[in-house]
């Protein structure tokens, strides 16, 4: 192959060099290193760039596709081995340490774009990018930064040669994966064994898009058309036999599309009765059969003070579920997982706050933390197990809560899964080793429910923060239904106005399932909502919404700053917060309209 061994040969020699210091300082250098290349490429194969580089192509659409489509699967790959690894940095040592991972990142975004024009844009096409990434390359030249065998790769090339070079950064990525897990069994060495676990499955990934690069290779000609006997369906068959998730979904449960059911009403009084035309028509209590395992995730957890309702589903709606399901014949689990407030609050475990919230009737509650037993994920890092109420399930069924969130816009449907997996605390904060969508998306990939219901009738918290409470909610009188989740949340977040850039958990679903929109047919009213606040309602709620997330991230102390405010008799504070930082919690209350 016409590629860059180079390149290969270099990291073989860097390997090489390294190996004389102890095992604990390989294992950073590689981390950094792993973080700046993982940066790079998660930059460089962005849907954007590759989707304007195949426009270009004398190729049909559906060759398009086909390739777009395993492309962008191997750029969420690299995306999430780049959280991974920064998390794996901040989470290790000294303050030095999360900086060294914060100007790695810095690097191989720059890195990243700079292959990305240099690569696909000819001088005549984008001459302002190309002479800013001219100048960039020449600066990381001086410092020692590209070495002349990539350089020479960092110019304009067919698609066959933008391959060819990817098949040996790929093939150099592999390698410095396991020569980590290899470091890692160094006697003295302490590597958790998720992390390490975690590498090797990156270097697996690592090996399928190398071969993924291999067939795009042999598939095109110098002009950037394809070769002789090669079309979209051969093609599709040879990226298949490297792994079927690159040419479609993996989860039949979800992307399918299919009815999805939304019910308006007009006065709150209706609520009951609308609910239950929604369950005798959506097809679901048919489903039942006589002593049939139903698990029902819903959310409950983030309720603090019954005065704020908003942050939980309606618990005398999912009473009114969980009656007609057992009026069915079905035995069925309401599932919860703790969350981050349990380290401020006391008596925070899922019994007691469902106790507080009179969430009762013909089901059993459970923990999905203590519920927890292994689970072997097809997709995604940074959790193992799975509740196994939700996994052994004969009937499966997501009951999520309307609310605005600061970062996502809303949290919908899917985001109730959260916790099904490990502790949703540990993708949060700056230390995760994935995004808290991962978590969700990998539930839905490995388990996904067969029915999803949305309430967003009334306390539906609508402000910057809501998805923590609010103190004015709204009433939008409507519940969203259907057996593709997926489906369901995109029409609630079209009504929502909701914009799905590459980064929202919505995108993401898309990418992971495929694109259920012009399969889906809306049952009822079609239309957006009249008056909500989301985060995007002002300028100034959406300043907040940009600083939210970061401060939240590394400012807030865990989340210390963002505690509602709780009833005192049910879930008083673990410690006295000092009078500074009670005042801190206060203004952002005021802030962002929490109770």
């Amino acid at each position: 192959m016409r590629g860059t061994e180079g390149v290969y040969d270099e990291m073989v020699a860097l390997l090489e060099s390294w190996r004389p210091l102890p095992a604990e300082q390989q294992i950073v250098k590689l981390w950094l290193l792993g973080l700046e290349r993982e940066q790079i490429v998660a930059v460089a194969y962005a849907e954007s760039r590759i989707a304007e580089r195949l426009a270009k192509m004398p190729v049909d659409d559906a060759v398009r596709e086909v390739v777009l489509h395993a492309l962008r699967w191997a750029w969420r790959d690299e995306e999430m081995h780049a959280v991974y690894v920064r998390g794996v940095l901040k989470s290790r040592g000294p303050w030095v340490r999360a900086l060294e991972a914060t100007l790695a990142r810095a690097q191989g975004s720059v890195a990243g774009w700079v292959s990305a024009v240099q690569q696909h844009h000819r001088w005549r096409e984008a001459p302002v990018a190309r002479a800013i990434a001219e100048g960039l390359e020449l600066a990381a030249v001086a410092a020692g930064k590209v070495p002349e065998e990539a350089r020479a790769a960092l110019q304009f090339k067919t698609f066959r040669d933008f391959a060819a070079f990817n098949v040996d950064a790929e093939r150099t990525a592999e390698l410095a994966w396991h020569r980590m897990v290899e470091l890692a069994a160094t006697p003295g060495v302490h590597v958790p064994p998720d992390d390490v676990a975690a590498f090797a499955r990156m270097a697996e990934d690592e090996a399928r898009h190398a071969a993924l690069f291999e067939v795009l290779y042999e598939a095109f000609d110098d002009a950037d058309g394809l070769r002789a006997g090669v079309d979209a369906d051969v093609l599709e068959a040879r990226i298949a036999a490297i792994d079927p998730v690159m040419v479609a979904s993996s989860s039949p449960g979800v992307g399918h599309g299919g009815r999805v059911q939304v019910v308006q009403g007009t006065q709150i009084a209706e609520c009951d009765a609308a609910f239950d035309a929604l369950l005798a028509d959506s097809g679901l209590l048919d489903r039942v059969r006589p002593g049939m395992r139903i698990a029902i995730k819903t959310v409950f957890m983030r309720g603090t003070h019954r005065d704020d309702p908003s942050p939980l589903v309606c618990p005398a709606l999912l009473r009114r579920l969980a009656e007609r399901l057992v009026e069915r014949g079905g035995a069925v689990s309401v599932i919860e997982a703790p969350n981050f407030l349990e380290r401020f609050l006391l008596h925070r475990e899922v019994h007691e706050v469902a106790r507080y919230f009179d969430v009762q009737g013909p089901f059993a509650i459970v923990d999905a933390r203590a519920d927890a037993v292994p689970c072997d994920y097809r997709r995604g890092t940074a959790q193992q197990s799975i509740c196994r109420t939700w996994a052994e399930a004969d009937l499966r069924v997501v009951f999520g809560k309307l609310a605005s969130h600061p970062v996502d816009g809303a949290v919908l449907a899917i985001d109730a899964l959260q916790g099904l997996g490990a502790p949703a605390e540990r993708f949060l904060f700056a230390e995760r080793r994935a995004d808290r969508a991962t978590s969700v998306l990998m539930v839905l990939d490995r388990h996904p429910p067969d029915f999803a219901l949305l309430d967003a009738w009334e306390h539906v918290a609508d402000g910057v923060a809501g998805v923590l409470g609010t103190a004015w909610p709204a009433t939008p009188m409507r519940f969203y239904a259907g057996t593709d989740a997926l489906a369901v949340d995109l029409v609630a977040a079209r009504h929502l106005r909701l914009p799905l850039g590459a980064s929202h958990p919505l995108k993401q679903a898309i990418d992971w399932f495929g694109d259920p929109r012009a399969d889906t047919v809306i049952d009822g009213l079609d239309a957006p909502f009249d008056d909500w606040r989301g985060v995007y309602h002002t300028q100034g709620s959406s300043l907040l919404g940009l600083l939210a997330f970061p401060v939240f991230e590394r400012g807030s102390g865990r989340g210390a700053l963002f505690v509602p405010r709780a009833d005192p008799a049910a879930f008083p504070p673990r410690e006295g917060a000092s009078p500074l930082a009670e005042g801190a919690r206060e203004a952002v209350r005021r802030l962002l309209d929490l109770p």
